[in-house]
């Protein structure tokens, strides 16, 4: 910090002249310039989910440029016990040995699977009883760490959702994040704790221990009409909001395809997308941002996409070490 002594004592000897005032300043710009232009990123996760054990198989010749991967995930039952997803367990059995360089994680995600077979995404229900529930909170906690040990992975990511939907209960989760971290410790685990883009940082004392990972995006999507995952001005609000924490940060690749009335949308890979725009013949646009949309015709009208590939992930990547000015962590969502 640049500390200017102002001459209020009358006493000349004790000014600092203006031209050293600025020559201070310009050195201090300078530096900050030289330590932004050498910022990198310096670490890779990828997620690999339950459901799409192929993509695990597809990239397992490059799984090794990745320093975490998180195996996604574990979900629970109407009675609050951990419910594994047999695909998880597939994937958990094929997935091939990492050198010591790869960090493994196990996520954890309020998810319930119904009696019918059906899901209920991010259940608010869920999550406010574990955390009003003390006993119930105990019992979760302990499920986390011995499946995580007992399938010899490295930490446990919470990817806990919907905090504040139907009330603010984000005091309770950080209390409960701060006992897990606890826990986790003693037993010589890992913890990352997975955020939204929105997250009040600012009004609660989070728990300093755990990694957080933050969603850089659904920008827009399911909840909006047509857009990009990301854009330059949304990834400086989260690099601003979450400034001086420990954090990575997460990038989608994929997108979404809106319909003619812009009120039915369906999520699709970044493969499912480029096959799309081949198929169609559209001609498409590629934003200053990264994002690439098209237009195509069906028979309900024109539909819209706007997805993320390669290029996109390595655009936002650069935005984002811009805007932080050091060193970042980037976590892909997901493997496909």
């Amino acid at each position: 910090m640049l500390l200017i002594l102002l001459g209020g004592c009358g006493k000349t000897d004790f000014q600092i002249p203006e031209q050293g005032t600025e020559q201070t300043e310009t050195t201090e710009e300078t530096k900050q310039i030289q330590e932004t232009a050498k910022a990198k990123v310096i670490s890779r996760g990828a997620w690999c989910v339950y459901w799409d054990t192929g993509a695990v198989q597809k990239a397992a010749e490059s799984l090794s440029e990745y320093d975490e991967l998180i195996l996604f995930g574990c979900i629970y039952d109407e009675n609050g016990d951990l419910y594994i997803p047999e695909q998880l367990e597939q994937l958990y059995e094929a997935f091939p040995e990492q050198g010591e360089r790869t960090t493994r994680y196990l996520s954890f995600i309020n998810d319930v699977i119904q009696e019918d077979g059906t899901a209920i995404q991010k259940s608010p229900e869920f999550l406010a009883r574990v955390l009003k529930e003390e006993q119930l909170g105990n019992r979760v906690i302990e499920e986390m760490i011995a499946q995580t040990k007992a399938w010899g992975l490295d930490g446990v990511e919470l990817d806990y959702e919907n905090i504040d939907k139907q009330e603010n209960l984000w005091q309770e989760y950080l209390e409960f994040v701060d006992r897990l971290s606890r826990r986790i410790q003693e037993e010589g685990l890992l913890l990352r704790v997975v955020l939204g883009a929105y997250a009040p940082v600012r009004d609660y004392s989070f728990p300093t221990a755990p990694q957080y990972v933050v969603m850089c995006y659904n920008l827009y999507g399911t909840h909006s009409a047509p857009g990009p995952k990301a854009d330059a001005a949304f990834l400086q609000q989260v690099v601003e909001r979450f400034d001086g924490m420990n954090v990575a940060f997460a990038l989608a690749n994929g997108g979404f395809e809106w319909d003619a009335q812009e009120k039915t949308v369906r999520s699709l890979t970044a493969a499912n997308a480029g096959k799309l725009l081949v198929e169609s013949g559209s001609d498409y646009t590629r934003e200053e941002n990264g994002a690439v949309h098209f237009n195509y015709p069906v028979e309900d009208g024109i539909h819209t996409i706007w997805y993320g590939d390669k290029e996109t992930i390595a655009t936002w990547e650069d935005v984002l070490v811009q805007y932080s000015g050091h060193d970042i962590k980037i976590d892909l969502w997901r493997l496909e």
